[in-house]
């Protein structure tokens, strides 16, 4: 079922947000596509089961939704959610189904997947050049044995995913990404790639010790606990550097990122996490600013800091992760 209701502070409780959308309408799409809202594509009678319309359900609601000239319209979502409406953002003006004189803007929360090897094919070590490692050792004994190293899992790489999701899904692309890779369109689906190529502005909370992105890596659930080998910690902390990258490319855009050092996923769906603070003094934290407060500087359009981050070294070292 879908609703467009009123904007009420039950919906959205966090203190202060809710602030800056009292007089707007908010339309929630059920996630029932499986296809983290890019489907495009019919079933045929060789494949009933291809039947995939996750992206063609959500421009077909918002062009119904009544929406008026000249509105603001935020695509927003976590996880899945944000993957689809990264790929909608720059597609929803040149479709024409949006009234004439309205804006387009994001907030994707926990789905900017990098295109990184999983763990047991792709190995690192201290002196991985990536990023800087911390010189403590949280391990005083020797390692044991991996036990997961060589076990076949049901796991696949995002770039697997995504290669997989572009031939069944059949997503229409944003141009811009489309013209940036015309002989591997498959990146359009990996945030890595699509993100940099987006004209429309958007918001980004991009964990750099991101749980689900790890755990997908790693091919079992470790995250958000300390890793438990120094080769896994190693491979944390180069999948950090990778994200580090990417956001800092993104602010370099002129994009606006929140990025705490925490092994955290979805902060949306958690009230309190919205009061996440990155940047805080390592030893007093204090300072810094919260995850609401920074959406509500980026909302408003009065960003002074475009990257908050924390600058620490080790795993999950944000000095006011939750956990």
């Amino acid at each position: 079922e879908i609703t467009i209701t009123p904007y009420t502070t039950t919906e959205f409780s966090v203190a202060g947000v809710h602030l800056l959308f009292q007089y707007a309408n908010v339309i929630y799409i059920p996630y029932c596509s499986s296809d983290a809202y890019v489907g495009h594509t019919d079933a045929t009678a060789e494949n009933a089961w291809l039947n995939l319309q996750g992206m063609r359900t959500v421009k077909e609601i918002i062009r119904t939704a009544g929406i008026q000239e000249d509105s603001t319209i935020f695509l927003a979502g976590s996880g899945a959610g944000s993957r689809g409406a990264m790929l909608l953002l720059d597609q929803l003006e040149p479709s024409g189904i949006l009234p004439k004189g309205c804006e387009v803007r994001g907030i994707f929360d926990s789905g900017a997947w990098t295109d990184m090897k999983m763990y047991k094919n792709g190995r690192f070590t201290k002196d991985d050049p990536i990023v800087a490692v911390s010189t403590e050792d949280p391990f005083a004994e020797e390692d044991e044995e991996d036990e997961f190293a060589d076990v076949e899992d049901e796991n696949y790489s995002f770039r697997q995913q995504a290669q997989q999701g572009y031939r069944f899904y059949r997503p229409s692309l944003p141009k811009a990404c489309a013209d940036t890779y015309p002989t591997q369109k498959w990146k359009c689906l990996m945030p890595e790639y699509l993100l940099p190529t987006l004209q429309n502005d958007f918001y980004l909370i991009n964990n750099e010790f991101d749980f689900a992105q790890m755990n997908n890596n790693f091919g079992y659930t470790e995250f958000p606990r300390l890793p438990t080998t120094k080769d896994r910690l190693y491979y944390a902390l180069n999948l950090r550097g990778r994200i580090k990258k990417l956001n800092e490319k993104l602010v370099s855009l002129g994009k606006t990122v929140f990025a705490p050092a925490c092994p955290m996923h979805n902060l949306f769906l958690v009230d309190e996490l919205m009061f996440t603070k990155a940047g805080a003094n390592q030893t007093s934290k204090e300072g810094g600013i919260s995850l609401k407060d920074h959406l509500q500087q980026w909302l408003l359009k009065n960003i002074t800091q475009p990257h908050i981050k924390d600058d620490c070294t080790g795993f999950g070292c944000g000095a006011t992760c939750p956990w």
